[in-house]
C-alpha cells in the first residue's frame, strides 16, 4: 500500500503532531459539523421569517386592513423559504373565515401595497402561487 507524503507528514521538532483519528471518529466529526451547519441554516431562515413578519406588521398591517392582514398571515403560514406560497381559495376561506370574493379583494389590496405578487394564476383544481415580498421592495428569501 502506497502512502502519499501529503497524507502523513511528520511535523518539525518541537511541534505537536496532529492526532490520529479512526474512520469512525472522522464520521462522527463530520456528522457534528453537518448538524451544526443545519442548525445555523435553520436559525437564519427563522430570523428572516421573523424579519418579514415584523416588517409587515410595522409598515403595512394598518394600511392593509383586517381582511388583507388575515389573508397575508394565512399565506405567511404556508410560505416556503423562498417566499412562495401555494394557496387555494377554499383553504384561505377556511383559515380566515371570510368569503371568497372578500379574500380576492384582500389579495388585490396586498398586491397594491407591494406585500404580495401573484406568480401564477390558479384554476382547474390548481392553487394560485403567490410570493410574499418584503415591505419596501425585495423578495422574502431565507436559506
Amino acid at each position: 500500500m502506497a502512502y502519499s507524503e501529503e497524507q502523513y507528514r511528520v511535523p518539525p521538532p518541537g511541534m505537536a503532531a496532529d492526532p490520529v483519528r479512526t474512520p469512525a471518529e472522522l464520521e462522527r466529526m463530520a456528522a457534528r459539523r453537518k448538524a451544526a451547519d443545519t442548525t445555523k441554516r435553520r436559525k437564519e431562515s427563522a430570523r428572516k421569517r421573523w424579519m418579514l413578519l415584523n416588517a409587515f406588521a410595522d409598515s403595512l398591517l394598518a394600511d392593509a386592513g383586517p381582511v388583507a392582514g388575515a389573508v397575508w398571515l394565512a399565506l405567511f403560514r404556508f410560505a416556503r423559504p423562498d417566499g412562495t406560497v401555494f394557496a387555494s381559495l377554499p383553504i384561505l376561506e377556511a383559515m380566515t373565515g371570510q368569503h371568497r370574493r372578500t379574500i380576492q379583494r384582500g389579495i388585490n389590496r396586498l398586491s397594491e401595497l407591494g406585500a404580495l405578487e401573484k406568480v401564477q394564476r390558479g384554476g382547474g383544481g390548481m392553487a394560485s402561487i403567490y410570493r410574499l415580498l418584503m415591505p419596501g421592495g425585495g423578495v422574502a428569501e431565507s436559506d
